[in-house]
């Protein structure tokens, strides 16, 4: 476009493909979006607690221990390490 109105010096006219390749229709086709459901949320406090276990670690604690467990608590988001 900026070409054909000559708003640009020396850029060559590009002519569109007559048509398009398999990949590049599969590229620019639309995305479905996820699915929206409702998550399972706690309605009380340690109704859902979340844990995670974290090691070894290469670097031990000052107390010599190398791994970390932490207790997320779903309904009030409290984190325990």
């Amino acid at each position: 476009m900026l070409s054909k109105k000559g708003m640009v010096r020396g850029l060559p006219l590009i002519e569109k493909p007559d048509s398009l390749c398999e990949g590049c229709i599969l590229g620019k086709r639309h995305r479905e979006s996820f699915p929206s459901r409702k998550s399972i949320r706690a309605k009380a406090p340690l109704e859902i607690v979340h844990l995670d276990l974290c090691g070894p670690m290469q670097t031990p604690s000052l107390a010599g221990k190398q791994y970390f467990l932490t207790f997320i608590n779903d309904f009030t988001r409290k984190t325990w390490v």
